[in-house]
């Protein structure tokens, strides 16, 4: 077997901090007191941004939990050392002096937050007695009255009906005294025979971030939480009969893993943030630091979201020049920034030429130079598919460099790689057969960088969407999909492919400021704090062609994440037709239901009418000059749907001044509605737009946090609004 080790570790390259930046951080509603206490465990690190109404109550502890028997390790402190401001490495020993555990905990006072990370190291001469397992996070808050509450959300994945159970479905649990409960969401006590049929991406089936409230009652302190580990995971709360404590452990998958004498193993880091008041004050809390301070910023700047144009779904391939360069012309009118041809431009298409990537000439006679010159020319930036994860047999990749490929001595080999033959049904199609990709081997990653700076530089791209349809990442042999178990049973190959791909994608990011990586995945499938801290963008979902069940997956994802997060697509189903499309006929349903994340067209634009084209660069304005609120205050107005009858809506606002309004509507009988807003100063008076039609009207502050703002909509429509506030009396 190749080896696993040789990654070389570098702490905290996983979390960024942005000096002098205020941006949003304000936070009226925060009680503390920023003092710094002796900061002998994690849990005094984490109450110096801890809000007063928490800071007696957090249970002093090392914040992780190591297990190599039946029984939890115990962990005696050592000593800390100091090493900048607000930032601490704290060092603790085993029970029996064979292991040290260093936690580096930095905290964030202006977010309320803190990040720490945990160290293992076999301080022995023999090898280490086997690990059964491996917590990054384990937390106590005392004093639990009633009943803990947790708010969750479902991943990425696509949705059958409505209403979109499936993707960014939030969830709300009671966790009464005596009871637990355990995230990803599974039927049975033992989690992780469940966690497999996910696939192991991380967002595949919960997404990996969750609020905690320290109490039932609507305005209890709490948390925010989550790691970066883009893998298999596992979350659980739990509260003691008595409600004298509240238990929050975070883990990951390992199977007797052990550490040779003088080996060391970094768990992911955690990153926690406090708020008061309630879950909507959370959402805000957890929404404006993944923002501001995990998102890569942006040429200097947090991240806006983007209007982009994507051929994939609504060209077929194979697709030409002859198909592609129209679509380029009536992107650039329709005032798109970022032009991005998907997958198939290589030869084979997808999946079977995942691999080859290089541009076909079949397609593209003259290469990609001309396409990427155009774009250019037209104002936008160029964009371009990878799916680096894996290569098909007999692809370029696959051909030239089979040393990047895991092997598994338990697997037959083909002649022609020597790399892990697997068989997996890709997209619903005919199974193929694929490699996965070594990011635990230096060179490949080494090599995967140049590669791809080769092809930033050579097209200048602006843009990659970087897809991961290596489904079977640490999930369990079905069968039918070999996986990382074949590599590494103990789960340490986890560690080391994901350190690699963190490097992959950071020292892309770094050398190319301008460019964007997009975490695509299938569709929002591996979205966590990982991923957060190292794109800049993200496809988050494959569902297409429904705008009820987009409207629900931006307003369900803005909940934890920032608009610039959630990017959904509008446009005619492949081959431009309207069998079943529930866009057919781009009402500004169609339009309004992608506006709350980043926006993208997909399709032959060139074929839509101009009536059509029209309302789209209406939309497109309209966007441009409210974008930058997406990703500030945020509420969702209205309970989540339950069935077509209800009717939806949210707000996003900068504070008092200004904000706008998503009102949606499918079916039922309700035709008028009052929505009674956040933010809003009662005793001013405020300037209404509906942006369908420009018409304007004036409501008083008062009325709106009283009865509300009045809304008539139709049956399967939506309307938007934006407001300022014009006077105050």
């Amino acid at each position: 077997m190749k080896s696993l080790a040789g990654v070389e570790h570098t702490s905290w390259r996983c979390w960024r901090i942005f000096p002098g930046t205020t941006l949003g951080t304000e936070s009226e509603d925060m009680t503390t007191s920023h003092k710094t206490p002796r900061v002998d465990s994690v849990t005094a690190a984490l109450s110096v941004v801890a809000p007063d109404s928490l800071r007696s109550r957090l249970i002093g502890g090392s914040g992780f939990a190591v297990r190599q028997d039946e029984n939890p390790g115990a962990w005696q402190f050592t000593d800390v050392t100091d090493v900048g401001p607000d930032q601490w490495v704290l060092r603790y020993r085993s029970a029996d002096e064979a292991l040290e555990a260093s936690c580096t905990v930095n905290v964030i006072a202006d977010h309320h937050a803190a990040v720490y990370q945990t160290r293992i190291t076999n301080l022995s001469t023999k090898v280490s007695r086997p690990f059964q397992e491996l917590s990054p996070i384990a937390l106590k808050v005392a004093d639990i009255d009633e009943a803990a509450e947790v708010m969750s959300a479902t991943g990425g994945a696509m949705s059958n009906g409505y209403p979109a159970r499936e993707t960014f479905f939030i969830r709300r649990h009671a966790v009464a005294h005596g009871r637990r409960i355990w995230f990803p969401a599974v039927e049975t006590f033992d989690v992780w025979a469940n966690i497999g049929i996910r696939y192991g991406r991380s967002s595949n089936f919960d997404l990996p971030i969750i609020m905690v409230k320290a109490g039932i009652d609507t305005g209890s302190p709490g948390f925010f939480i989550g790691m970066e580990w883009s893998a298999t995971w596992c979350m659980h709360v739990a509260v003691e009969p008595d409600g004298s404590c509240l238990e929050l452990s975070g883990g990951i998958e390992i199977q007797d893993l052990t550490l040779d004498s003088g080996e060391a193993i970094e768990l992911p880091a955690v990153h926690i943030g406090f708020f008061e008041n309630g879950f909507e004050a959370g959402s805000n809390a957890c929404r404006r630091y993944i923002h501001q301070r995990v998102i890569p910023y942006y040429q200097d700047s947090p991240m806006l979201p983007r209007v982009a144009y994507t051929i994939w779904p609504g060209i077929d391939a194979p697709y030409t020049d002859a198909d592609v360069l129209p679509q380029i012309d009536c992107a650039a009118e329709l005032g798109v920034e970022t032009f991005i041809i998907d997958a198939a431009w290589y030869p084979g298409d997808f999946p079977k030429g995942v691999g080859n990537w290089e541009a076909d000439r079949e397609k593209f006679p003259d290469g990609l130079e001309p396409i990427s010159q155009h774009i250019r020319d037209k104002g936008m930036g160029f964009g371009l598919y990878f799916d680096p994860e894996y290569a098909v047999p007999g692809t370029l990749m696959a051909r030239e460099h089979p040393e990047f490929f895991y092997y598994s001595p338990d697997v037959p080999q083909t002649p022609v790689t020597g790399g892990m033959n697997f068989v997996d049904m890709v997209g619903g199609k005919t199974p193929v057969e694929r490699y996965l990709y070594n990011f635990s081997m230096p060179a490949a990653c080494d090599y995967l960088i140049e590669f791809l700076g080769d092809f930033i530089e050579r097209y200048q791209l602006s843009y990659i969407r970087w897809d991961c349809n290596t489904r079977d990442i640490w999930a369990t042999n079905s069968g039918r999909v070999l996986t990382w178990r074949l590599v590494d049973p103990t789960g340490k190959v986890q560690f080391t492919y994901l350190d690699g791909l963190y490097r992959v994608w950071e020292t892309i990011t770094s050398k190319y400021p301008n460019l964007i990586l997009e975490n695509c995945c299938g569709g929002g499938r591996r979205i966590d704090f990982g991923t957060l801290a190292r794109t800049r963008a993200c496809w988050c979902s494959d569902q297409m062609n429904d705008p009820h069940l987009y409207q629900m997956t931006q307003l369900g994802g803005n909940t934890f994440l920032p608009g610039n997060y959630l990017g959904s697509s509008i446009g005619p189903i492949k081959g431009g037709a309207a069998r079943g499309n529930l866009d057919a006929g781009f009402t500004d349903l169609s339009f309004i239901s992608r506006l709350a994340g980043g926006l993208f067209f997909h399709g032959r634009l060139a074929e839509w009418p101009p009536e059509t084209t029209e309302r789209a660069k209406h939309w497109v304005t309209v966007y441009k000059n409210i974008r930058h609120l997406l990703v500030r205050e945020y509420y969702r107005l209205l309970p989540q749907p339950q069935s077509v009858e209800d009717w939806d809506a949210c707000q996003f606002c900068d504070g008092a001044e200004c904000g706008i309004v998503f009102v949606f509507r499918w079916a039922g009988n309700r035709d008028r509605q009052a929505l009674p807003l956040r933010a809003i100063d009662a005793a001013a008076t405020y300037l209404f737009a509906n942006l369908s039609d420009g018409r304007e009207t004036t409501v008083a502050g008062k009325q709106l946090v009283g009865n509300g703002f009045e809304v008539d909509l139709g049956r399967s429509s939506a309307k938007l609004f934006s407001y300022r506030r014009v006077s105050t009396s």
